[in-house]
């Protein structure tokens, strides 16, 4: 018989656990914070250059505990969605000097990417073209970058990626890497 306004101490042991395996099981999952909406009218070209902030804004991960087991968040759409996202930042698409040819390797490139790509049908595709100072001014290096990321807009085409999906833009000189070499570049990502 229980006695009247004494409280089981075992419910108490089990908030104790609780709030212990809350944090635990926190560190545990993956996070994904995907901001950008697609890029939407008659032109590829986006509106806004540099609007977005980069190829795939807000992305925060926080990494699985060693040893731990995968759970439902770790497969679907949004799993496969992170998993591209990584691989195409992973993956720019080089371009010699002054030129918006696609060489072999970027050619390859270009194909792994579309492959990539075919996983999610749905999802919009910003193409990004930049160069890096060229002799002719700004003036020419936006239209080199807006040219570089047609083309590799074209070859994703070519390699069955749906034209609808996929918007260019480009970036001139704007955003340079740590080398001249690795600032002519077109990147892609999924918005």
């Amino acid at each position: 018989m229980a006695v009247r306004g004494a409280r089981p101490v075992g419910r108490w042991v089990w908030w104790g656990v609780a709030l212990l395996a809350v944090p635990a099981a926190l560190a545990a999952v993956g996070v994904l914070v995907v901001d950008g909406s697609p890029v939407a009218g008659p032109s590829r070209h986006a509106a806004a250059p540099g609007a977005d902030g980069g190829a795939v804004a807000g992305l925060t991960t926080v990494a699985a505990a060693p040893g731990a087991r995968p759970t439902p968040a770790d497969h679907g759409p949004a799993a496969e969605h992170t998993r591209i996202a990584a691989a195409l930042a992973d993956r720019p698409i080089p371009f010699a000097a002054d030129s918006a040819e696609l060489t072999e390797p970027a050619t390859v490139a270009v194909q792994e990417v579309a492959r990539l790509l075919s996983a999610l049908p749905d999802a919009p595709v910003l193409v990004e073209g930049h160069a890096a100072d060229t002799p002719g001014g700004l003036e020419t290096a936006r239209l080199l970058s807006e040219r570089r990321a047609d083309v590799v807009a074209g070859a994703l085409e070519a390699a069955g990626v749906a034209g609808d999906r996929i918007a260019t833009r480009g970036h001139a000189a704007e955003r340079p890497l740590d080398t001249v070499a690795r600032s002519r570049r077109v990147e892609i990502s999924i918005r």
